[in-house]
């Protein structure tokens, strides 16, 4: 498959995600059902705007990515990891949950607050697997 075909088809992909979110968002009844299609449609927005960029990169021969590898999010050294881990945790407890605790169960700001500590812990454990990975490979 040539290269114009290939990001062709991702961009395609990513525009029919983005015509979900924006359905989902007319069609719901509830807070959390139109900003989590609001959410479906930004992300899709922006990553189009990667996939044009790693398109271009990759036709003039530069390295072409449209997600960030695992050790460009990750500090290499340890005492970066540690203080990495501290801020999600600090972002985890202080705005996810937080965020979480403040709003109504069935509100847009609950299920947003959970997202991001979940994304934060997350987060947490790659940081631990890339500590274990780095050690393992010592």
């Amino acid at each position: 498959m040539d290269l114009w075909t290939r990001y062709t088809l991702i961009g395609v992909a990513i525009a029919i995600a983005a015509v979900i979110g924006l359905s989902m968002a007319a069609g719901a009844e509830t807070s959390r059902g139109y900003g989590f299609g609001l959410l479906i449609f930004a992300v899709a927005v922006l990553l189009e705007f990667r996939v044009v960029n790693a398109y271009f990169d990759a036709r003039d021969g530069r390295t072409a990515k449209i997600l960030p590898r695992v050790d460009e999010i990750t500090p290499a050294s340890f005492e970066g990891r540690v203080m990495a881990g501290a801020g999600s945790a600090v972002v985890a407890v202080a705005v996810g949950l937080s965020m979480a605790a403040g709003a109504a169960p069935s509100s847009f700001s609950y299920a947003l607050g959970l997202l991001i500590f979940a994304a934060a812990v997350g987060y947490i454990f790659l940081l631990i697997k890339k500590h274990f990975d780095n050690r393992d490979a010592a």
